[in-house]
């Protein structure tokens, strides 16, 4: 029994000091500069007009319900877009929620994005696997028929 707990007490001592000494490495890398306050929106805008195959679906974050949103939807979500300029984009702000109301899934063949809807002001837009921060976006300047907020408190109101 002796040898027994000795053997198995040496190979946790050999594997501890090969897998315990290893670099921690950080997976996502949010130190990178970032090119610009609108680069992940600007891939999102071009992904939605190349590609016809484009679906989306937004996500009720208090009840969990989901809404598969049709073209119509997809096409305000790119005229909202539109109407950005570099004056929304913003750093991350001090009264961001804790926790997004809506979340909007937008998926192609290659790339899929998440744009988090917090208020009426906050949204935020990043991709499944980006390497840099999420764009920031206050939406005050925006009419409320291209809201995302306003769109998708009308779409779980039906």
């Amino acid at each position: 029994m002796k040898k027994f707990l000795r053997s198995l007490l040496f190979v946790l001592l050999i594997s501890a000091f090969f897998f315990g000494c290893g670099e921690n490495v950080n997976i996502i890398n949010y130190t990178n500069k970032k090119p610009n306050n609108f680069y992940y929106t600007n891939l999102l805008c071009k992904n939605i007009k190349l590609k016809s195959n484009t679906k989306c679906k937004a996500v009720d974050m208090n009840y969990y319900k989901e809404i598969e949103l049709d073209k119509d939807n997809l096409n305000k979500i790119a005229a909202f877009l539109d109407k950005l300029n570099k004056d929304n984009f913003i750093q991350a702000p001090n009264d961001l929620p804790q926790k997004p109301k809506f979340k909007i899934f937008i998926t192609s063949d290659k790339d899929n994005y998440i744009i988090n809807v917090y208020n009426n002001k906050y949204i935020s837009i990043f991709p499944w696997d980006g390497s840099y921060q999420m764009d920031f976006i206050d939406m005050t300047s925006i009419p409320a028929s291209l809201n995302i907020f306003e769109i998708c408190n009308f779409l779980y109101s039906l």
